[in-house]
């Protein structure tokens, strides 16, 4: 660099903001931000220098930031759909029972006024038949509903209807195994086979017993039906005969009677010999 006259080095360049050193007096560009010769730094020099600096680290900050910012997006959109994903499945885990319960729903109110629309049309037949005393067409008409799973129950004479059906079936069940004996007597039928029919026997006939107990017969039912069912009571005594006690292990509610009780009662019976 030149020397200048008062001993101070130049680059010989007509500087725009001359300043001079206040530590050594020599004269430099305002826009450095220290004195050339000594170091002395100047005020505005370092205010300068220093706003340079910060705006050079808010320009890192600000490129450094969009990095982070860029993640947090991916990270973000990767989050949503993720709970998109659990709410629709959370959605579907709770639509299916609701519209399960929904189906059930319909599919019994739709039984229902099915259901009503058959004692509509039925019932009326049931009570001419009843009121009529034509009671063997009244159980066969019974029974095919029975068959076709149809609500009977929901008829009013409906327990004396059963009880016609029970002392037919009681009078079937006697027969055959009447004539299964005379053939097990003459090796025919086995002892399975009377076993079955001892069982069926003794379920209806203790069925037949209780006829007294049941609530929706009227007195005019009963009239009819004891007359009928008391002469199995007898048999089932002189058949199967047991204590009361242990007659009454034989009943679930009313006159419902257990079939699986009578099927162990007739195969111990067999088993002993009695």
């Amino acid at each position: 660099m030149p020397a200048r006259q008062d001993g101070h080095p130049t680059d010989g360049t007509q500087m725009s903001e001359k300043i001079l050193c206040r530590s050594c007096g020599a004269e430099y560009d305002g826009r450095e931000t220290k004195c050339p010769w000594c170091g002395t730094r100047t005020d505005e020099g370092a205010e300068r220098e220093y706003m340079k600096k910060l705006s050079d680290v808010k320009d890192d900050l600000e490129g450094l930031s969009d990095i982070p910012e860029q993640s947090f997006r991916r990270n973000a959109g990767k989050q949503i759909r993720q709970i998109r994903w659990i709410l629709a499945f959370a959605a579907v885990l709770f639509l299916i029972p609701v519209c399960m319960m929904v189906s059930a729903e319909l599919r019994e109110r739709a039984a229902a006024k099915k259901a009503l629309a058959w004692e509509k049309e039925h019932f009326p037949e049931f009570n001419a038949l009843y009121q009529d005393g034509r009671y063997e067409e009244l159980a066969d008409r019974v029974e095919e509903a029975l068959d076709q799973e149809q609500p009977i129950w929901n008829w009013r004479h409906y327990s004396f209807a059963m009880a016609l059906i029970t002392l037919r079936s009681a009078e079937q069940c006697r027969e055959l195994l009447e004539q299964a004996e005379l053939s097990a007597a003459s090796g025919g039928s086995s002892s399975g086979d009377l076993q079955v029919f001892q069982t069926d026997l003794l379920f209806f006939e203790l069925r037949l017993e209780k006829l007294r107990e049941v609530r929706d017969l009227s007195k005019q039912d009963l009239d009819y039906l004891l007359p009928l069912a008391d002469p199995f009571a007898a048999d089932r005594k002189q058949r199967f005969p047991m204590t009361e006690e242990a007659l009454q292990a034989f009943y679930l509610e009313d006159w419902y009677v257990n079939y699986e009780t009578c099927r162990e009662y007739v195969q111990k019976q067999t088993s002993t010999g009695s």
